[in-house]
C-alpha cells in the first residue's frame, strides 16, 4: 500500500505530543525530545520526511516503554479530543506488535471511542443493505476509515468463529447478580484468552468493532456490580460498628476491621491498575481475592493535567481532518447495534 509518509508523520507526531503530555508528571517537566522531533521543527518540515519518520518511530518506540495501559485508562477522557484517540489507534494497529501490553492499549483506545462518538447515539443505529442484507455496523465503518491507510486482509475463518462467542459472553455477563458470581464464573480470563488468540486478527476492524461493544457492556456491569459490592460492605460494617464491633473478618490471615472499610474509597479503585484495585478491595473483606480485573472497567478514566480538547493535533491532521459518518448516509434506515 502507497502511504502518504507527510500525513504518517502528522499521525505519530500527534502520538508524540500526546506522549510527551502524558509523561510530564512523571518526569517533573517538559520531555526532552531528541533534535528534530520538537514541534517547531516539525511544523516546519525541517528535514527529510523519511529520515524523520525512521527517527519519530525510534522515540515513540522508546516513549511506549514508559506508557502504561493504566495511564491511558485515566488521560482518555470524555472530553479528549477524538482525532488525538484516532490517532493513537492508527499508531498501535500498524505497529502490528501482538504484545499482550500493546493489545490492551489498542483494546482500551477503541472502547473509548465506542464509548464516545463524534455524534450522540451514533453507533445504535443500524439498518439493512438494498439486497436486504445487514450492513457493516456504524463503529466497523468508522474504524475502517480511522485505519483508511492500514493493510486490512481477510479474517480467518477460525477468527471468524471466535467473534461470534462475543454475544454469548455478553448475555453470561449481564446474567450476573453480583460481583462474586461474575468473578467465580472466569468470564474475565476467558474472554482475555479469545483476545489473545485472534494474534494480529486483533488490529482488524470489524474485531475491533465487536469487541469494543462487549468491552462497553461488560464494563457498565462490573461497574454496577462492584459499587453494589461496595455499598454492601459498607452497610455490613456499620452495623457491625453500631454492635461494639471492629473486625468484619480475616484475609489472608489479616483481620479486616471497619478501619479498612472506611478507608476504602471504590471510585478511586477503579481509577488505578485493576489487578492494585482487587487486592485493596479484598483487603476490605471482599470474597474475590485470587481473582484479576481486566480493561473493561469504564469508571477508570480519569482528567490529570490534559491541555484542553483540540491542542496537541498536528496541524496536518486538523486540516485535513475525518468526516464523520452521519445519523443517516449510505446506511440509513438503521436500528440498534448491540
Amino acid at each position: 500500500m502507497v502511504e502518504d509518509p507527510k500525513w504518517e508523520l502528522a499521525i505519530l507526531a500527534t502520538v508524540q505530543g500526546f506522549y510527551e503530555k502524558l509523561l510530564q508528571d512523571s518526569v517533573g517537566g517538559e520531555v526532552p525530545v531528541p533534535a528534530g522531533l520538537e514541534a517547531i521543527s516539525l511544523q516546519e518540515g525541517d528535514g527529510e520526511v523519511h529520515a524523520t519518520l525512521d527517527k519519530m518511530r525510534r522515540w515513540l518506540l522508546l516513549l511506549d516503554q514508559a506508557i502504561s495501559p493504566a495511564m491511558l485508562r485515566r488521560a482518555f477522557t470524555a472530553d479528549i479530543d477524538p482525532e488525538i484517540a484516532e490517532a493513537v489507534l492508527r499508531y498501535y494497529t500498524r505497529k502490528k506488535d501482538t504484545s499482550d501490553v500493546n493489545r490492551d492499549k489498542t483494546d482500551l483506545v477503541a472502547t473509548f471511542l465506542y464509548r464516545h462518538p463524534r455524534v450522540p447515539g451514533q453507533w445504535e443505529r443500524r439498518g439493512y443493505g438494498l439486497d436486504g442484507s445487514l450492513p457493516l455496523s456504524p463503529f466497523e465503518i468508522a474504524l475502517i476509515e480511522i485505519l483508511a491507510d492500514t493493510d486490512v486482509p481477510s479474517l480467518p475463518e477460525e477468527h471468524v468463529q471466535i467473534l461470534r462467542r462475543f454475544d454469548p459472553l455478553q448475555q453470561e455477563a449481564l446474567a450476573n447478580a453480583d460481583l462474586n458470581a461474575l468473578l467465580d464464573s472466569d468470564i474475565i480470563t476467558r474472554v482475555r484468552d479469545l483476545k489473545q488468540s485472534l494474534e494480529s486478527s486483533f488490529y482488524h476492524p470489524g474485531v475491533l468493532a465487536t469487541i469494543a461493544p462487549y468491552n462497553a457492556v461488560f464494563g457498565k456491569k462490573f461497574d454496577e456490580l462492584f459499587h453494589a459490592a461496595a455499598s454492601g460492605i459498607r452497610e455490613f460494617a456499620s452495623a457491625l460498628q453500631e454492635q461494639g464491633g471492629t473486625i468484619l473478618g480475616n484475609v489472608d490471615g489479616v483481620d479486616v476491621t471497619v478501619e479498612h472499610v472506611a478507608a476504602m474509597e471504590e471510585s478511586e479503585l477503579l481509577k488505578i491498575d485493576y489487578t492494585a484495585a482487587l487486592d485493596k478491595f479484598s483487603a476490605a473483606g471482599v470474597r474475590c481475592a485470587g481473582h484479576a480485573l481486566c480493561s473493561h472497567t469504564s469508571a477508570g478514566f480519569h482528567r490529570r493535567n490534559q491541555d484542553p480538547p483540540g491542542r496537541g493535533i498536528h496541524p496536518d491532521i486538523r486540516a485535513r481532518g475525518r468526516s464523520e459518518i452521519p445519523p443517516g448516509g449510505a446506511h440509513a434506515v438503521l436500528q440498534s447495534h448491540a
